[in-house]
């Protein structure tokens, strides 16, 4: 049953990037053709990341690290650290969908993290579910933010709480919408 739960929260992230997509083809018809020819490889700011394989110390927040690459295009993201670090000015959009694991040993219900930009808290994500002693299942929960950032902005996931908590599904994603003109 999550699983139906965890692909719709993936076609709802692909539906606003096709959004996006349209929306700058629809530019394009409208004449507005140098702002997409024109471009550099700067402008292109994309990732999507998951399985985050380790947690920094609490002196760094507490970031997730080490995730497996989906991909990433321009080179702002690192993701042994976890830090998108922002190469163009402008309008990003920006979700993360955090997957509580389960098992028979170690009963557990608590995930979190928060979004932060240049340190500071953007948005707040947890699971808390309730459910029997013997609850083996899965629960996920997702958030997005649009933020304007700066040259030199940095924003990642932090104040987490136990990797061991996180199943592989766990994701970043994070793409420029608008470049600032």
């Amino acid at each position: 049953m999550y699983q139906y739960y965890i692909e719709a929260i993936l076609v709802a992230c692909l539906g606003i990037a096709l959004l996006v997509v349209i929306n700058r083809l629809e530019k394009l018809e409208n004449g507005h053709e140098s702002y997409l020819l024109n471009r550099d490889k700067a402008t292109m700011a994309a990732f999507s990341v998951s399985a985050p394989a380790s947690i920094s110390s609490s002196e760094t927040r507490q970031k997730l690290e080490q995730y497996e690459t989906v991909h990433i295009n321009g080179g702002d993201f690192n993701e042994d650290t976890g830090v998108f670090t922002c190469g163009t000015t402008g309008l990003y959009f920006f979700t993360a969908t955090l997957v509580k694991r389960r098992d028979f040993r170690d009963k557990f219900d608590f995930v979190k993290c928060d979004i932060y930009k240049n340190d500071l808290q953007q948005l707040n994500l947890k699971i808390n579910p309730n459910g029997e002693e013997w609850d083996f299942g899965h629960a996920a929960i997702s958030n997005s933010i649009v933020v304007k950032l700066d040259i030199g902005d940095i924003v990642y996931l932090g104040n987490c709480n136990t990797i061991k908590h996180f199943a592989n599904w766990t994701s970043f994603t994070g793409f420029l919408l608008y470049p600032e003109i």
